[in-house]
């Protein structure tokens, strides 16, 4: 019997840092008795599309996915398999259940990782702008930090992928009280194979020397951020899925995300934070009353003082300015724009060619 570790989310918490690890040590796994599978994690990406009949808006369902992928995986007799894709946190209690129950005879161990909301919080947000969303993020914050907001469609956005606890509720019947485990990221200044660390133990695999050395997710700026906002908002009427594509992959993740360093962080204005660190503590209170079995700290999720947060490139940011407060000049605007067409310029020639 193998045992399926589903690494569930959440969104923002190093995902894409894990998948990509998974992805370039496969073979590894493999000799030491573990399944990644699918050709590509692309292919765990359409199964669970697939399942929970979600992803992208205008985006075709690939009929047979999940069959493809839970044969291969029913097939495997070795010592574990692991599934990442932080869709699977979205899925209601109902096709929680069809997910466990498409393994049988296997053990199957929840897997989610979970990091502070200080970071948590703009890395959403701007998320959501790559994939097509026009809201600020004034307007975001005031949503997601509305009273009730848990329970409000308005702050779906939001709190549909960042509602830890009740992705622990919805999954912990379904699996024994030692396979719901809760990974927590390592706070600022963390040793930078930490993370895969603690994944490595909740998945049950073996130490080793694994390759480490992916390409991170890609951050926007402030400047970025403002204008892939605005170009949403000229697209949203026209906007294919095929069009969403390109300004994610294309646009933002491949033109803008290098402005990054020398462009302000998006971080939570000063009248935010107090509710950020409130709920911080709320919602490791919640875990903790749960009970999953936590590698890391709880503590992790706290969010301290400001002052003793800021770190990173934000401590030595000169003239940073608050996203909130007004955001970027059209000059700063017009300086990004002419980089990224000159960048599509180049893009289009080369396809041309």
């Amino acid at each position: 019997m193998s045992t399926v570790c589903l690494h569930i989310g959440a969104m923002k918490s190093g995902t894409s840092f894990i998948q990509r690890v998974l992805s370039q040590n496969k073979q590894q796994l493999g000799e030491s008795g573990h399944l990644f599978p699918g050709r590509r994690w692309r292919d765990q990406v359409l199964a669970v599309e697939e399942i929970l009949d979600a992803g992208p808006k205008g985006k075709q369902r690939t009929k047979g996915a999940w069959n493809d992928l839970t044969a291969e995986i029913n097939a495997f007799t070795g010592a574990g398999v692991i599934v990442s894709m932080e869709g699977m946190s979205l899925a209601p209690s109902r096709d929680a259940q069809r997910i466990v129950e498409s393994f049988p005879g296997h053990k199957v161990r929840i897997v989610v990782t979970a990091r502070d909301l200080a970071r948590v919080v703009p890395a959403q947000w701007q998320e959501s702008i790559k994939n097509g969303a026009t809201v600020d993020f004034g307007r975001y914050l005031a949503v997601a930090s509305a009273p009730g907001a848990r329970k409000l469609a308005a702050a779906r956005p939001f709190w549909g992928p960042q509602d830890v606890p009740r992705i622990l509720r919805t999954w912990r019947p379904l699996v024994g009280p030692e396979d719901l485990v809760l990974v927590t990221v390592p706070p600022r200044g963390a040793a930078p194979d930490e993370l895969w660390n603690r994944f490595r133990d909740a998945a049950g695999l073996p130490p080793g020397e694994y390759d480490l050395d992916v390409r991170g997710n890609e951050s926007l700026g402030v400047h970025s951020a403002e204008l892939l906002r605005r170009l949403n908002r000229e697209l949203d009427a026209n906007g294919s899925h095929r069009v969403r594509q390109t300004v994610k992959q294309s646009l933002a993740k491949g033109l803008l995300a290098p402005h990054a360093a020398s462009e302000p962080a998006i971080e939570v204005p000063e009248e935010y934070r107090a509710w950020v660190r409130q709920t911080a503590d709320s919602l490791a209170d919640e875990i903790a009353d749960i009970n999953p079995k936590v590698i890391g700290d709880l503590d992790d999720l706290r969010v301290p003082q400001w002052k003793d947060y800021r770190g990173g490139r934000l401590a030595g940011m000169r003239n940073l300015r608050h996203y909130a407060d007004n955001g970027p000049s059209d000059a700063e605007l017009l300086e990004v724009a002419e980089d990224a067409l000159v960048g599509l310029t180049k893009l289009i020639a080369e396809k041309y060619r």
